[in-house]
């Protein structure tokens, strides 16, 4: 009796780690989608900055660039005046170019309400 009682614990124990090593590899497959998903963003179309009223924060996770570019952003821009069109970023040798073009849908340098909505609508 007891052989078939400790064969039964091991099959259970087996089940159970088998249930666990099913567990740990989902959880690492979600963290590495999460990551490859976070590294690819791109804010949906519905969300827009305007980059003449945006702070330097918002613009740091728009633009996926260092606090300190988007720092020299609003220094731009209170310095040398407001941004004709998005590409001026690039043209300021603020951002790089491929920054602007992977958000450029997301971009815009004016908008009719902006004094209700002036960093993210």
């Amino acid at each position: 009796m007891t052989i078939t009682r400790s064969k039964e614990v091991e099959r259970r124990l087996r089940h159970a780690e088998g249930l666990l090593l099913l567990a740990v590899a989902v959880l690492v497959l979600a963290g590495a989608f999460s990551l490859l998903a976070a590294k690819n963003k791109v804010l949906p179309s519905a969300s827009t900055v305007n980059i003449n009223t945006a702070d330097s924060g918002v613009l740091a996770r728009t633009l996926s660039v260092p606090v300190s570019d988007a720092k020299r952003i609003v220094e731009s821009r209170t310095q040398r005046g407001l941004f004709e069109d998005v590409d001026s970023l690039s043209r300021r040798r603020l951002v790089p170019p491929g920054a602007i073009s992977a958000r450029e849908a997301n971009l815009v340098v004016r908008d009719t309400d902006s004094a209700l909505r002036p960093f993210l609508y």
